[in-house]
């Protein structure tokens, strides 16, 4: 019984503390809709940020929906040589907005807006269009929004498979890219961070991403996060994570800074990431999209209902560290 106990009010001890810091950017009640293309769905950084809420406010039932879909853009650009047409965001968000009521939404495009093409005027044009439409509609909806600077473009890992096209081609693709595919993405973000879409929060991956990669690659030359190019690892959904915990505002600082915040999160985190998928697909399929080979989800009701128990599960464990 004293065991009991002792768990419970360690568990309320750490909510209250977390909770006492009222200038966070999200709080309990928020429903958070997490918009963005194939990195976002994988659902890394979608797990780490509920999977730290969690251990340090256990008694929130956080509601954190990752909505990403791949090959997605906000802008609508398609390169020829893509097997379908690439879905674009505005096909699904009126819906998804309908049907989800989001309090938070974060955006996170770029990455296939560019169509892996060199940088050019219309298509920094159709990114720009597509993302502050996507804010305005959010906004109306009554969100606060956040959005996220395009990742990096590793060239590194494709230039050694010899997969990297020159400028001056007459077409590009996702699997034969330009060669400094980066300097779209770049124009992008700079977009992003500079002149800005109106919204609650720029929140800048592609600084803290480049850095990383940089510093690693001074002693190890081969060194990537995206062995595609593309989509990045763990340590990329890590860092991402931890650019969006800070520009949130959220408490402490650092989310994982002592062995036993390290211990509980790792013993809820396989629990989180189930609890992330099953969500994930419930949405997509309760929303509907246009991009083929996805996943059906379950009925949003039994998933819900499966999601709940997961929740008693992470919470006993939590109880039992």
């Amino acid at each position: 019984m004293l065991r009991i106990l002792s768990s419970l009010l360690f568990v309320m001890a750490c909510c209250l503390t977390a909770l006492a810091d009222d200038g966070a950017a999200i709080q309990p009640v928020d429903r958070i809709l997490l918009l963005g293309d194939s990195n976002t769905y994988a659902g890394g950084y979608a797990t780490q940020l509920e999977t730290w809420l969690t251990i340090h406010q256990p008694l929130v039932d956080w509601t954190i929906v990752n909505h990403g879909l791949p090959s997605e853009t906000a802008s609508g650009e398609s390169e020829p040589a893509h097997p379908f047409p690439r879905p674009c965001v505005h096909e699904r968000l009126d819906w998804a907005l309908e049907k989800f009521r989001p309090t938070v939404v974060t955006i996170a495009y770029g990455m296939n807006d560019g169509i892996y093409y060199p940088p050019s005027p219309e298509r920094l044009v159709a990114y720009q269009q597509g993302i502050t439409r996507a804010i305005e509609k959010c906004q109306k909806a009554g969100a606060r929004v956040f959005v996220l600077t395009p990742p990096m473009f590793d060239a590194l890992p494709l230039k050694a498979a010899g997969k990297l096209k020159p400028a001056g081609e007459k077409e590009y693709a996702w699997f034969s890219p330009y060669a400094n595919y980066d300097e779209t993405l770049g124009q992008f973000a700079d977009w992003v961070k500079t002149q800005g879409p109106h919204c609650q929060g720029v929140i800048d991956v592609r600084t803290p991403i480049l850095k990383h990669v940089d510093e690693n690659r001074r002693t190890n030359p081969a060194y990537t996060m995206a062995g595609d190019g593309i989509h990045y690892d763990a340590t990329g959904h890590r860092i991402v994570a931890t650019a969006i915990w800070k520009a949130w505002k959220l408490k402490p600082e650092n989310p994982v800074g002592t062995d036993a915040d390290t211990q509980r999160a790792a013993a809820i985190q396989p629990l989180v990431e189930k609890r992330q998928k099953l969500m994930l697909h419930a949405w997509l399929s309760h929303v509907g999209h246009q991009r083929p080979g996805i996943e059906a989800g379950l009925p949003l009701a039994e998933a819900e209902a499966q999601a709940a128990e997961l929740r008693v599960e992470i919470r006993k464990r939590l109880s039992e560290r």
